[in-house]
C-alpha cells in the first residue's frame, strides 16, 4: 500500500505540476503580450512627441524667420525717418540761415512776397 500511495503521491503531484505549468505559460504569454502592447505605446509617445519637436522647431525657424522681416523693416522705416528728419533739419537750417541773412535781417527792408 505505500508503494499505491506512493505511486498515488506522484500521480497528483505531477498532474498539479503539469497543471501549475500550464498556468504559469498562460500567465507568461499574458505578461509577452501586456509588454508589447507597453513597448507598442512608448514607441507611438516617442513617435508623438518627435513630431511635436519637429513642428515646433518649424514654429521657432518661422517665427525667427518672420522676426527677421520685421527688424528689416523696422531698420527701412527707420532710415526713412531718418532721412526725413535730415531733410526737415536742412529745410530749417537754410529757412533760419535766411531769415538772418535775407529778406527780414533787422537792417534790411521787409519785402513782400
Amino acid at each position: 500500500m505505500d508503494v499505491e500511495r506512493t505511486l498515488q503521491f506522484l500521480v497528483e503531484s505531477h498532474a498539479q505540476f503539469v497543471s501549475d505549468l500550464h498556468e504559469l505559460r498562460a500567465t507568461t504569454q499574458k505578461n509577452h503580450n501586456d509588454l508589447v502592447s507597453v513597448v507598442r505605446e512608448i514607441a507611438e509617445i516617442l513617435r508623438a512627441a518627435e513630431e511635436d519637436r519637429r513642428l515646433a522647431e518649424q514654429d521657432r525657424l518661422r517665427t525667427e524667420a518672420e522676426n527677421r522681416e520685421a527688424h528689416k523693416r523696422f531698420e527701412e522705416l527707420h532710415r526713412e525717418t531718418d532721412e526725413r528728419f535730415h531733410v526737415l533739419i536742412k529745410m530749417m537750417d537754410e529757412w533760419i540761415r535766411e531769415r538772418r541773412n535775407g529778406r527780414d535781417a533787422p537792417d534790411k527792408p521787409p519785402t513782400t512776397p
